[in-house]
């Protein structure tokens, strides 16, 4: 697969600088990323970079739990923010040792050095909750639509060198399908099975976010570290525009949920957030239990696939340019098209793929992907 024209520039370190405790400020590296978003086209991408001004700590005490709501609260070393709730329904917290290493929750309140996360029907076992040993965390603020594109920012026109004036998403001048500009989708994370429409749709007119199925306040939506969008230019717009996200490097993992049907293949569309290229062998897919593999090249035994897209190719709907399963029996990535062996082959930073996972029991697999850098 030919990738795009893709960037990662170290800029800064952030210290204490962030507008949070110093004590638990992160010193993580700051970087941007940008993807080329073609003329009517869609560009399938994640969220590379968390949002800077993130805080490390350590539990500091057994968590307390309400059954009912499926909640969790937690007694940190350190309060995490001087302002009670200020971290409600914006952040989450994520583990970054321990049994639920790379795991993340919605935090739905703080007070002192307290938080309450939304559980969403998982649990802690195994976190260990005190003394030397206590499981780290990192608090970050849940990436926005305004965050990624503030509706002031959006491309209006372009200059003499055909380089937008604004960010990758291109205004409607009204809410009428007739004059719609660049809409971002968000694929299905919800429902069972495969080839999943998009579950909603968003655009930007009159200044502000705009959503086709009338979901309240569209800019303040949140995008998960692993949530993926597609920025589609329709015909409408005629030259491209670039995607740019900036923000700190995660180092830590991150654990993905990858869900699964009983009644037969579930797609699930993610991303990975990495600013760099990621080999398939170095996704950690197979060495977490993520991704099951198939006994040999048989097609009659195809167990979960990969489907990558080429966001270098100018199509909307556009189905992926490559697909690939890992064979247990040469331990190897291949690609389906002439079984040919593929763990060199690249996730392109930025990008957002799909894993379609074979019929299973209906529990998620957890993916734990490991930094490479």
């Amino acid at each position: 697969m030919k990738a795009p024209t893709l960037k990662i520039f170290t800029l800064a370190v952030l210290g204490a600088a962030c507008a949070l405790p110093a004590s638990a400020a992160v010193s993580d590296t700051v970087g941007y990323n940008t993807i080329p978003c073609l003329a009517n086209s869609d560009t399938i991408v994640g969220v590379p970079l968390r949002q800077s001004g993130s805080i490390k700590g350590a539990l500091n005490g057994t968590p307390t739990f309400d059954v009912p709501s499926d909640t969790a609260t937690l007694t940190l070393s350190a309060a995490p923010s001087g302002t009670v709730d200020a971290l409600a329904f914006s952040h989450y917290l994520q583990f970054t040792s321990g049994t639920k290493n790379g795991q993340y929750f919605t935090i739905g309140a703080n007070s002192g050095t307290s938080v309450t996360i939304d559980l969403n029907g998982g649990n802690l076992t195994g976190v260990v909750s005190s003394g030397a040993s206590a499981d780290t965390f990192i608090i970050a603020k849940y990436w926005t639509l305004n965050d990624l594109f503030p509706p002031a920012g959006a491309t209006t026109a372009w200059d003499g060198s055909n380089v937008p004036n604004g960010h990758a998403i291109v205004a409607s001048t009204n809410t009428s399908l007739l004059f719609r500009k660049t809409q971002v989708l968000l694929p299905d994370v919800s429902s069972v099975g495969y080839n999943l429409p998009a579950s909603k749709i968003f655009y930007i007119t009159g200044s502000a976010w705009v959503s086709t199925d009338g979901t309240p306040n569209p800019g303040s939506f949140l995008i998960f570290p692993d949530g993926q969008l597609i920025i589609r230019h329709p015909a409408s717009v005629t030259k491209a525009t670039n995607y740019t996200c900036i923000g700190e490097v995660s180092m830590n993992a991150i654990s993905i949920p990858l869900k699964t049907s009983s009644s037969g293949p579930q797609d699930v569309r993610i991303s990975v957030p990495r600013p760099v290229d990621v080999k398939l062998s170095e996704l950690n897919l197979i060495g977490s239990g993520g991704f099951i593999a198939s006994p040999n090249t048989s097609l009659l035994f195809r167990k979960d696939q990969l489907y990558v897209y080429d966001n270098a190719v100018a199509l909307t709907n556009k189905p992926a340019s490559t697909i690939y399963y890992y064979n247990s029996g040469t331990s190897q990535w291949m690609n389906v098209s002439g079984n040919t062996p593929a763990d060199n082959d690249i996730i392109p930073a930025g990008s957002g793929f799909m894993i379609r996972k074979a019929k299973s029991d209906g529990n998620p697999d957890e993916w734990v992907n490991t930094a490479a850098y």
